[in-house]
């Protein structure tokens, strides 16, 4: 029986790993996207994070009430930057495969984060931003700021890979304090 079930955790890993290179391999052959398309992913992860944030709003935790209003300040004002950029350079957001993708992604968070209560909707919010900036760093680093053509909107991107950096470290902080 126990060579059955190591043999069982053996198979989900190898599996686990070819999904991951699987994935990982299609995102290379996705053609870069243009800076319209960069824009509306920084709209989509900006929405989704004050979606789950003014969830957040609710919870009985001053940290996390606390953490979840610097987010929804933080990303509005991401929000406000992009969009004013774009009307600077006369363009209009435009949708990609990466912004469905994220927007698909931050609507189940949100579906699972409205079925819980209490410490275990902190809990769940907390890990939740912590995957997301997670997420967004990676593809900050990785796709938006590579494939950006105008030199203000890179230097967006670069301003906002600090900011998203920040955040993500303050999501770890409240992570390990409400897991103790």
């Amino acid at each position: 029986m126990r060579e059955v079930s190591t043999l069982l955790v053996k198979m989900v890993c190898v599996l686990s790993l070819c999904g991951a290179v699987v994935y990982a391999d299609t995102q290379k052959n996705t053609a870069a996207p243009t800076d319209p398309q960069i824009v509306k992913v920084l709209e989509v992860v900006n929405d989704g994070e004050i979606k789950a944030s003014e969830l957040a709003e609710r919870s009985g935790n001053h940290d996390v009430k606390v953490f979840a209003q610097n987010m929804i300040e933080a990303h509005r004002q991401s929000n406000t930057d992009a969009t004013a950029l774009a009307r600077t350079l006369s363009f209009k957001s435009d949708d990609s495969q990466i912004s469905d993708d994220l927007r698909k992604e931050s609507k189940d968070d949100l579906q699972k984060l409205k079925t819980l209560k209490g410490a275990a909707f902190d809990k769940a919010y907390v890990n939740t931003l912590v995957g997301a900036h997670e997420t967004a760093l990676d593809t900050l680093n990785n796709t938006l700021i590579p494939s950006a053509k105008n030199a203000q909107l890179k230097k967006l991107l670069v301003d906002t890979r600090a900011v998203v950096e920040s955040h993500l470290e303050h999501a770890r902080e409240l992570q390990t304090a409400l897991n103790k």
